[in-house]
């Protein structure tokens, strides 16, 4: 009988001699736990710094870019300070509004709300005509969308600005098409959430995969000592009829 789980007495004898290198033992139920348990505590403490690091960048985001929840009226002069420098620190939303023009109006109500609700993001609107020397009049409602220091997008004309769009705070949030801030914040309300059954599917998980690799190592062993033992067998069968022959040339 093996001394080892897994080996052949043949494969022991070979051991003891110094012929082979001994098999290392299969880790324990506790040493499994162990593992998975440590495992599991340097994924979720991933998974917290990595919070904790966006919410400091958040806050820091706020302080920067927060105007009080309100849209901030700029001037020509203020533009470079208040719009090119600022988005790079965050998105900008400028209005380039006409409040006496009826559809532009409701649309600077929708982007008032938006601005009480995305406070990573800074809204600012001015009279379109300051803003912009020249600018149509036929051209209203008209945003553009700065981040980085540049313009990213341009959101102008009654053809982008249907009255559906411009009455739904949501429909104008996805016209501006900061889509991947919307995301950032339902990813952090998501980790906020973060609790033990985080930590025990992760944990389950973990578990299955080492489990896995644990049987796939066994049944190698196994099949291994299926062709140690069936090598055994053939051995064992040559020598038989080796005997037999020899016996058979000594009857002759």
């Amino acid at each position: 009988m093996a001394l080892v789980p897994g080996t052949t007495e043949w494969e022991d004898i070979h051991v003891r001699l110094g012929n082979f290198a001994p098999r290392p033992l299969d880790p324990s139920g506790n040493d499994i736990q162990q593992t998975v348990d440590e495992c599991a505590d340097d994924e979720l403490e991933k998974i917290r710094a990595k919070r904790l690091e966006e919410l400091k960048r958040n806050a820091v985001k706020e302080r920067e870019v927060d105007t009080g929840g309100k849209i901030k009226d700029i001037a020509r002069q203020e533009f470079v300070t208040e719009v090119n420098e600022s988005s790079k620190m965050s998105v900008v939303v400028v209005h380039l509004a006409n409040l006496h023009d009826a559809m532009s109006r409701r649309l600077d109500e929708s982007l008032s709300f938006l601005a009480k609700t995305r406070r990573t993001v800074k809204f600012v609107r001015g009279f379109y005509q300051d803003l912009i020397i020249g600018f149509p009049a036929l051209r209203l409602p008209a945003v553009v969308v700065y981040f980085d220091g540049k313009c990213v997008k341009q959101l102008i004309g009654k053809e982008v600005w249907t009255k559906r769009i411009i009455v739904s705070p949501t429909l104008v949030w996805e016209a501006l098409g900061i889509n991947k801030i919307d995301q950032d914040e339902q990813e952090n309300d998501s980790y906020s959430d973060a609790s033990d059954d985080e930590r025990t599917r992760f944990t389950r998980r973990v578990r299955k995969d080492v489990g896995r690799e644990i049987t796939e190592r066994l049944d190698r062993r196994e099949q291994s000592s299926r062709v140690d033992d069936d090598k055994s067998d053939d051995d064992e069968n040559e020598k038989e009829y080796a005997n037999l022959t020899l016996q058979n040339a000594f009857r002759a």
